[in-house]
């Protein structure tokens, strides 16, 4: 399983580029293995979101799913992939993934003198699958904001724990994520990520936030229906938790948790986004993969759409999600008193986006 280049995109963010469709399809399938347990599901609108903390399953909802239509399992149904609404996730550990344990070596083999690809500075132990469909939605800003990557021993924006972490992409589209430093920040670092390609964070390039520009499910990489598998994108991450198991076990429980606890869900997505848990069923006849999906919180649904605003993107009808500041509005903590001067500028992104030739030979020696 091997990338065709290496590229230094900054001085602690690789990117792997140009695995093959055969080793993505392997990919694919192998973390949707038979077994995988997860969450999944639709949006519903921030003001049914409210209503469920005050009437929970007392209430009736809608769940908004791909292109306007709707998705109610009222108690289980076996559905295919395809089938699978806007998003969902689900956890594994890396040694029942044996193509992702290739594909690290693969990797190794890219960037031999990186030693964030190598012991004892890299040992993953967990794979976390997610998996998105723009599904009618028109990106405006960021999809679902601007994230921090939360799975880390120390605070957020400090450097310490840059434990190394690698993002794969598969799916049918091509992925443009974007980088901060700081959420405040206007500057982006803009990756494209097509099908295969594959990102390895790691130091200082842990503590920065990211999130979802563009995507572009007509890129003639993603193979179209060609491609067997049914999501617009899949993103793999392969986690090194040993740290945060030991110095942080709660975090770690609620990282590896099947389903977000609805006690400690402070942005409601359970059952805001995640409505439903699902269990991979494995291929069916046709080779197809098929899951089965459970209403397991109880949910009750209206008979009509309810009205309000999604979050988390852009439908075709309604405007949902939008990552840009307002005019004069200056970010948290932020804000500065009359008179006070400017702070300096913050540096500039430092990635050289040099031959893959060059690169190689400023990567991190092992």
């Amino acid at each position: 399983m091997a990338f065709r280049t290496c590229e230094e995109l900054d001085t602690e963010l690789l990117c792997f580029r140009g695995l093959s469709h055969e080793s993505q399809d392997l990919l694919f399938r192998s973390v949707f293995g038979e077994g995988c347990e997860g969450e999944c599901g639709g949006l519903m609108t921030q003001e049914e979101r409210a209503k469920w903390k005050e009437q929970g399953s007392k209430g009736e909802y809608t769940v908004e799913s791909c292109h306007g239509r709707t998705w109610h399992v009222q108690t289980e149904e076996d559905m295919l992939l395809d089938d699978m609404g806007f998003h969902g996730r689900h956890h594994l550990p890396l040694s029942q993934t044996k193509a992702c344990q290739e594909m690290l070596k693969g990797m190794q083999q890219a960037a031999p003198r990186s030693s964030a690809t190598h012991k004892p500075q890299f040992q993953p132990e967990f794979v976390s699958v997610s998996y998105e469909n723009l599904g009618g939605r028109v990106i405006k800003g960021t999809l679902c904001g601007t994230a921090y990557d939360d799975d880390r021993c120390c605070r957020r924006g400090e450097d310490g724990d840059g434990t190394p972490k690698a993002f794969l992409f598969l799916g049918r589209a091509a992925v443009t994520v974007g980088f901060k430093y700081d959420k405040s920040d206007r500057q982006w670092l803009k990756v494209r990520m097509a099908p295969g390609d594959c990102l390895l964070r790691f130091g200082s390039a842990r503590a920065w936030c990211m999130g979802v520009l563009k995507i572009d499910a007509s890129a003639p990489e993603g193979r179209g229906d060609q491609n067997p598998c049914p999501f617009d994108f899949v993103h793999v991450k392969i986690q090194d938790h040993r740290r945060l198991q030991q110095e942080k076990p709660d975090l770690f429980q609620r990282c590896h948790a099947k389903r977000i606890d609805p006690e400690d869900d402070k942005f409601n997505m359970n059952p805001g986004c995640f409505q439903y848990a699902y269990t991979v069923l494995g291929p069916g006849p046709d080779g197809r993969i098929r899951c089965r999906v459970v209403n397991d919180n109880g949910l009750k649904f209206a008979d009509c759409p309810s009205n309000g605003r999604l979050g988390h993107g852009v439908t075709m009808a309604r405007a949902c999600y939008v990552d840009s500041p307002q005019k004069g509005l200056k970010g948290k903590g932020k804000g500065k008193s009359p008179g006070v001067p400017p702070e300096e500028p913050r540096r500039r992104w430092t990635g050289k986006r040099q031959s893959p030739e060059a690169a190689h030979d400023t990567l991190v020696g092992a």
